[in-house]
């Protein structure tokens, strides 16, 4: 399975996966199956922050998100 994400948050993903000591895969199966949030956007806002995500723009952010269901 391919997922196409914004390069910002594949690196929390990524990021949240090494703090954790697991597999992305294993991260992801942790937040999309066991923790079942409502929207893929409450599980990113669910990550530990992480200092790249802190460089992000929320604003910005946002708007990019908005976007992607229009």
């Amino acid at each position: 399975m391919l997922i196409d994400l914004p390069p910002h948050i594949e690196q929390i993903i990524i990021n949240q996966a090494q703090i954790q000591g697991i597999s992305v895969a294993e991260f992801i199966i942790q937040k999309v199956v066991d923790e079942k949030p409502n929207s893929m956007i409450e599980a990113v806002m669910a990550l530990e922050p992480s200092q790249s995500f802190k460089e992000v723009d929320a604003v910005a952010l946002q708007r990019e998100w908005r976007n992607e269901w229009h």
